[in-house]
């Protein structure tokens, strides 16, 4: 990987009834990704967070209180 080179990687929070909440795509430089969201906007419960690059997807569930 070239640094500073976009790859294809996407996030996505989704709720429990599958509604998009939050989605970006194509992140610089991912080796060390952090990215800052904020869900305080949105309401109380259950949250899943997708990390989806070419090799793998990961799903966290986040709840909000």
């Amino acid at each position: 990987m070239i640094n500073g080179a976009t790859i294809n990687t996407t996030l996505t929070i989704v709720d429990v009834q599958g509604k998009v909440v939050y989605s970006r795509n194509n992140f610089t430089n991912s080796a060390s990704l952090v990215e800052t969201i904020d869900l305080s906007g949105n309401d109380k419960g259950i949250y899943f967070i997708s990390l989806t690059t070419d090799k793998a997807t990961v799903v966290k569930k986040v709840i909000l209180h």
